[in-house]
């Protein structure tokens, strides 16, 4: 049963590793690119500090960016926190190139959501506790991503994004591995 849970993300990893070979391998210039990122950073809000997992599926032609993230935030290993943030979001931008290297500006329209703490319970204990309070709301999803793409069809990538929401902002960093079909 588990085997069968993980059987369309290997096809989907498959196909996209065997397609951008087969790209690479052509002489023909082809106008659309398709590449998948994933990574780890860290994220902060207001008042904490987040580790992130970075997950992304990008299609670009010509300058023009089209990206779907995703980000979930939890507590840095060795803290006793209990928030977390994540988003998912729909993003457009222009990219840059300079050889080998790429420059992406990217905004969009997302989802937050996440939970923090409130007011502190009055409860007469040795322990404070405090009030976790969920959210999810509209946000504004932004991205600023530097790709190094000599090694195609692998790739490095550093993303710097923000959240911008009614709830809970934040703003990150994360470093991530790029496979496809690469600018």
């Amino acid at each position: 049963m588990h085997s069968r849970k993980y059987y369309l993300i290997i096809l989907l990893v498959i196909a996209v590793a065997l397609s951008a070979i087969n790209f690479k391998e052509s002489d023909t210039p082809f106008p659309y690119y398709l590449w998948f990122s994933g990574g780890l950073g860290l994220m902060l809000t207001e008042d904490t500090e987040m580790s992130n997992l970075y997950a992304s599926a990008n299609f670009s032609k010509n300058t023009h960016v089209l990206k779907l993230r995703a980000i979930a935030g939890g507590p840095v290993m060795g803290t006793n926190q209990d928030e977390h943030a994540g988003d998912i979001g729909l993003l457009y931008g222009y990219r840059q190139s300079f050889g080998n290297i790429h420059l992406s500006y990217l905004a969009g329209i997302g989802l937050t959501a996440g939970e923090y703490k409130g007011k502190i319970d009055e409860d007469f204990t040795a322990y404070t506790k405090y009030e976790m309070i969920d959210y999810q709301t509209i946000s504004l999803p932004l991205e600023i991503q530097l790709d190094l793409n000599r090694f195609r069809p692998f790739g490095l990538s550093l993303s710097a994004f923000g959240n911008i929401n009614a709830e809970k902002s934040f703003a990150g960093i994360s470093l991530n591995i790029l496979l496809g079909r690469l600018p």
